[in-house]
């Protein structure tokens, strides 16, 4: 089965941070790359106004006419998603070797997402999804919901796109998960040779000594490392050192029981994505 960089694409506005960051992973992995929109069927009856049936006589002429509008209502979100892809993929093959595919789906995102993810290699969706008109902090509706049940790989593009990550940041723990993503990163190929800046918070004796294995690990196997501790409330204190350094790739794994890896639910995740303008990649 063929397996792509898969660009969830949700609004015209939110479109190029997520189209770009995920034409750079296709590059990196050698993937080829496909834009998906999901027409959400279910949001074309939410918007429908029964108010305006209110005066019609019989209840089967209330059914025909919103049947009518809903039909009309389907056909032009279908129409206006074909022309954003077209779009994007246009302006993409301009400045993109990889090679484009373009799908529609219909039904709920988290779950047409989901049922695709075997064909999926690598997931890249913005972090405010239909909330892009608001603030930069804003996380989307899909986020979490997203990193509680999809289980591949997810890149978060921020709410504007800057730079292509050029180095990344990891936070180690020196727990059992945290070797387990350490593997993971020193096995990626979207990663290879570029520079890591790995962070340590509140370090201990015994983290100290799991700090420096992870760090010959990476050395052995051609990363540049530069390794810094860092005191505090561990999700801010990993947040304020990216965008002091402007680190524009935050590396993370899904969730675990170790206080550093809860980020995924609850505040760590919350601080880290609201305060981060990097982008973020969650390893699985």
């Amino acid at each position: 089965m063929r397996r792509y960089v898969t660009a969830c694409i949700e609004t015209r506005n939110g479109s190029l941070p997520v189209t770009h960051l995920a034409a750079w992973a296709a590059e990196r992995l050698q993937a080829p790359l496909k834009l998906v929109h999901v027409v959400d069927d279910e949001d074309i009856c939410l918007d429908t106004d029964f108010a305006c049936y209110a005066g019609l006589g019989g209840h089967e002429e209330m059914i025909d006419s919103w049947c009518s509008s809903a039909l009309l209502r389907s056909h032009h979100q279908v129409e206006q998603s074909q022309h954003l892809l077209n779009e994007l993929q246009q302006e993409l093959q301009e400045h993109t070797a990889s090679h484009i595919y373009q799908e529609q789906y219909h039904g709920h995102l988290i779950e047409t997402l989901n049922a695709h993810e075997l064909e999926i290699r690598t997931l890249v969706v913005g972090k405010t999804g239909h909330s892009f008109q608001l603030e930069q902090s804003t996380l989307g509706h899909h986020i979490e919901p997203l990193l509680r049940t999809f289980a591949g790989n997810i890149l978060i593009a921020p709410h504007s796109y800057q730079q292509v990550p050029d180095r990344f940041m990891l936070a180690f723990d020196g727990s059992v998960h945290a070797e387990e993503i350490l593997e993971k990163v020193v096995s990626s190929p979207m990663l290879a040779s570029l520079p890591c800046h790995l962070v340590m918070v509140n370090e201990t004796p015994y983290t100290h000594h799991a700090l420096i294995r992870a760090q010959e690990r990476l050395h052995q196997t051609g990363f540049e490392v530069t390794t810094t501790l860092l005191r505090g409330s561990i999700a801010e204190a990993i947040a304020e050192f990216q965008t002091q350094q402007h680190i524009p790739l935050l590396v993370m794994g899904a969730y675990s029981h170790s206080k550093l890896h809860n980020w995924v639910f609850g505040s760590h995740t919350n601080t880290i994505l609201n305060h981060t303008d990097a982008s973020v990649l969650v390893l699985r």
